[in-house]
């Protein structure tokens, strides 16, 4: 039936005479490789498509958020599409062209001529087969690139390649267009489904970045539960740690949408100019991670290394802490007094310093009356030899407390 077709337009044209509509065929980014002249019974969105030669942005973000993508990720049977007249689209039916589990493209049916019945449907699965051979080619070469893409970016983080000048060439050798200012993201699902997740993030940012804060994410990897972005076009560098917070919500909300409640970290370094920075980059990010992990709720809304202030340097004070063998005592006596009187003078600390010494905030998140926390306070001295008012007593404190917490967790 397909043995004599020569190029996808061609199969484009025979699949659009059989069904007697209008027909597009798309990449798997939903670039169009043959559309059908078929009539002139074109709707906005079939016009932009082609004058485009891509689908409009603004038509796949609606049919992401309607499922409808995830749909034909994960089916091998047409599916039917009501209209979405908001955005220019008319009735559809689309198959998404497979090789296994592998999407390579996509065939879409104008629906406006004629009513695609059973024999229809089973022509365009047939159809979709057709298309497989000529895709797969396409698609074996873009993936070949890919490779490519995703072996320089692991030299760049593991710290095989180190010079700003190297990147930038090897990048432009590769075909690859790096941002600056650059920061390296991280995203790690906490949830069996991860794989899913990932596959999600990784085609939003590919084919819907004109919807985020940033838009250019030329460099992309996974690690296990772990995806690993680099991100920019941003604008200037003093707006883009503010474009970079934005950007880690709005994936957060996009996958919320589709997944609903679920366990994802979001979290980036330090922005930079030089690509050299970019394994610094990617070490702040997983700190963030690693820190969020430790001590939730004082990073619960932390997402960049430049928002740790004082957390992002309680690695190295654990460190040298435990290279001298130093302990606090003050602590220590708080820890035994709480032992020995089932009391907990520690907590009653740690959320005082946590609220800044404020009375009545410490006093309702322990759900006590102000009075009670001032008896408290007044045996925290007495048992740890503690002067409050005392700021360096107070910073130690909170530093070791927070330390002891980092290392426990």
């Amino acid at each position: 039936m397909f043995d004599h077709i020569v190029d996808l337009d061609e199969l484009a044209d025979l699949i659009s005479q059989r069904v007697n509509n209008p027909i597009t065929i798309e990449d798997m980014n939903h670039r169009l490789l043959a559309y059908s002249k078929h009539g002139h019974c074109n709707d906005q969105a079939r016009m932009e498509t082609i004058m485009g030669r891509r689908v409009p942005e603004t038509v796949l973000n609606r049919l992401w958020q309607d499922g409808v993508i995830q749909e034909l990720m994960g089916c091998d049977d047409p599916i039917r599409i009501q209209a979405k007249n908001e955005v220019g689209l008319g009735n559809r039916v689309a198959i998404s062209i497979r090789k296994g589990q592998s999407v390579l493209g996509y065939i879409w049916v104008q629906e406006i001529n004629e009513w695609l019945g059973d024999e229809e449907m089973i022509y365009l699965r047939q159809a979709a087969r057709a298309a497989m051979p000529r895709l797969h080619q396409r698609q074996t070469k873009r993936r070949l690139q890919e490779e490519k893409g995703k072996e320089f970016f692991w030299e760049i983080l593991l710290g095989n390649i180190i010079s700003h000048h190297e990147i930038q060439t090897k990048a432009e050798d590769i075909g690859i267009r790096l941002p600056k200012p650059f920061s390296i993201f991280t995203f790690e699902a906490d949830s069996s489904d991860y794989e899913s997740v990932q596959k999600e993030l990784t085609y939003l940012l590919a084919n819907l970045k004109d919807s985020f804060s940033l838009t250019q994410f030329p460099l992309a990897v996974t690690d296990q539960k772990r995806l690993i972005v680099m991100g920019g076009g941003g604008g200037k560098k003093v707006e883009f740690h503010t474009r970079c917070n934005t950007f880690v919500e709005e994936v957060n909300d996009r996958l919320q949408e589709r997944f609903g409640d679920f366990p994802i970290q979001g979290t980036f370094g330090q922005a930079y100019d030089s690509f050299s920075q970019a394994r610094t980059s990617y070490h702040q990010a997983l700190s963030v991670l690693r820190m969020k992990k430790n001590l939730p709720e004082e990073t619960r809304g932390i997402l960049g290394y430049a928002d740790l202030g004082i957390y992002r340097l309680l690695p190295t004070f654990v460190e040298k802490s435990e290279s001298e063998g130093y302990s606090n005592y003050r602590l220590e006596r708080l820890m035994k007094y709480d032992l020995e009187n089932q009391s907990n003078l520690l907590e009653t600390l740690e959320v005082y310093l946590d609220f800044a010494g404020r009375i009545n905030l410490t006093a309702g998140q322990l759900h006590i009356h102000p009075n009670t926390l001032a008896y408290r306070l007044k045996r925290i001295s007495e048992v740890a030899g503690l002067d409050l008012d005392d700021p360096n007593q107070r910073i130690s404190m909170y530093l070791d407390l927070k330390m002891m917490k980092f290392t426990n967790s």
